[in-house]
C-alpha cells in the first residue's frame, strides 16, 4: 500500500550518476566505442588526439554552460571536434556527418540502469502526494544527445515512470539554469516549492533547484568525480544509495 507524502507532491531526478551509473570508465569505454564505429577514422586520427580534442570539447561545452543558456548537440558537439582535429593538422574534414551518425549507437550501448533504481521508482509511484494525489515523478538531465537517452529510458523500462521527462540537448538550455527546471515543473504541473529534486552534482542539482525554491537531496552513490566542491558544505540531505530516498522522504527530511 502507498504511503502519504506531507510536504512534497513531485520528486525529479538527475539521471547519470544519480538514476543510472555514468563514472569515468563509462565515459572512456564511450569514446573507445566511438571512435571506432567511425569508417576510417582509425586510419586518419590515432585514438590519443581524438581523446584530446574530445575531452577540450566537452571542457569548452562546460564552459558555454556556465556562463550562457546553451548545450551542445550531437551534431555541434561533432562539427566542434572535427574543427578541433583539424587545427591539429589532421585529415578530419567531412567527418563530423560520420560522428553525428554513429553517437547515439555508442553512447546507449554505455548505459545501464542502477542498483536499486527500478525499485525506488516503483515505491514512489504508489505513494501520495501532499495533494491526495499520486506522487508525481520527473527527469531533467544534461545530456547533448537526446534521442540515446530516450532510447535507453524507452529499452530498460524508466520512461513510463516519468511524468516528465526534459534533456538540455532538446530544449537548448541546461542545468543550473532556473529555465530547465520550470519546464519539467509546468509538464508535471507542480509548483517548485512543492518539489523536490535529487542528484549527484552540487552546482547544477542542489543550487540550480534551491534557487527556485525547490528542495533537495544530494546523492553520493557513485562518487561523482570533483564531488563535493571542495570548501563547500552541503546545505541539503546527503544520501548514499538511491533506495535510502525513500525513507527519507516518508521521515519529511526532503
Amino acid at each position: 500500500m502507498g504511503g502519504h507524502i506531507s510536504t512534497i507532491d513531485a520528486v525529479l531526478f538527475d539521471l547519470g550518476n544519480t538514476l543510472i551509473p555514468f563514472t569515468p570508465g563509462d565515459s572512456m569505454e564511450f569514446v573507445l566505442k566511438w571512435y571506432f564505429s567511425v569508417p576510417g577514422l582509425e586510419a586518419a586520427v590515432p585514438f590519443p588526439e581524438f581523446l584530446e580534442s574530445f575531452r577540450e570539447v566537452v571542457r569548452e561545452e562546460k564552459g558555454r554552460m556556465r556562463s550562457m543558456k546553451w548545450e551542445a548537440t550531437v551534431d555541434t558537439r561533432s562539427s566542434m571536434i572535427e574543427a578541433s582535429l583539424v587545427r591539429k593538422g589532421f585529415n578530419a574534414n567531412g567527418l563530423s556527418r560520420l560522428f553525428e551518425a554513429t553517437h547515439t549507437m555508442a553512447f546507449t550501448s554505455c548505459l545501464r540502469v542502477g542498483a536499486g533504481t527500478a525499485q525506488v521508482l516503483d515505491r514512489l509511484s504508489s505513494m501520495k502526494g501532499a495533494s491526495g494525489c499520486p506522487l508525481k515523478l520527473g527527469l531533467v538531465s544534461n545530456a547533448s544527445d537526446s534521442e540515446a537517452i530516450r532510447q535507453f529510458l524507452d529499452r530498460s523500462g524508466l520512461s513510463h515512470y516519468f511524468g516528465s521527462i526534459v534533456i538540455s540537448g532538446e530544449v537548448g538550455i541546461a542545468k543550473p539554469w532556473p529555465d530547465i527546471f520550470l519546464l519539467g515543473l509546468d509538464e508535471l504541473g507542480v509548483s517548485a516549492d512543492r518539489a523536490l529534486f535529487v542528484g549527484d552534482r552540487y552546482v547544477t542539482d542542489i543550487l540550480g533547484p534551491k534557487r527556485i525554491g525547490m528542495k533537495t537531496v544530494y546523492i553520493r552513490q557513485y562518487r561523482t568525480d570533483g564531488e563535493p566542491p571542495e570548501g563547500v558544505d552541503i546545505d541539503a540531505p546527503v544520501i548514499e544509495d538511491i533506495v535510502d530516498l525513500v525513507p527519507l522522504i516518508e521521515r519529511g527530511l526532503a
